[in-house]
């Protein structure tokens, strides 16, 4: 280890993968992703559910709601599609969730 760091580090040779413009189109172009109304309210009732299930001593702030939210409109591009349903919404879910 201290051999491959004698002369640089790894980090010194990193160079970029995307421009700045491109990240900009990129958040751009998620915030275009339609999220059914569906999906949303099954964001409220999660949140919901775990603020009422007996087996929970803290819930899920409501302000949880929009990191899934987010989590589902970046998911969807990465797969090719404009929009996130609910037949599709289970992918982000678990990624969404600390304990999941």
């Amino acid at each position: 280890m201290l051999e491959l760091l004698e002369h640089g580090h790894p980090l010194d040779k990193l160079q970029p993968v995307v421009t700045a413009a491109d990240l900009v189109a990129c958040q751009r172009a998620v915030r275009e992703v339609h999220v059914d109304d569906k999906v949303r309210r099954y964001l409220m009732q999660i949140v919901h559910e775990t603020r009422t299930h007996d087996d929970l001593s803290l819930g899920a702030s409501p302000r949880h709601r929009w990191p899934c939210f987010a989590l589902a409109r970046r998911w969807r591009p990465s797969w090719g599609v404009a929009s996130c349903c609910p037949t599709t919404s289970n992918a982000w879910r678990r990624p969404c969730s600390r304990t999941g």
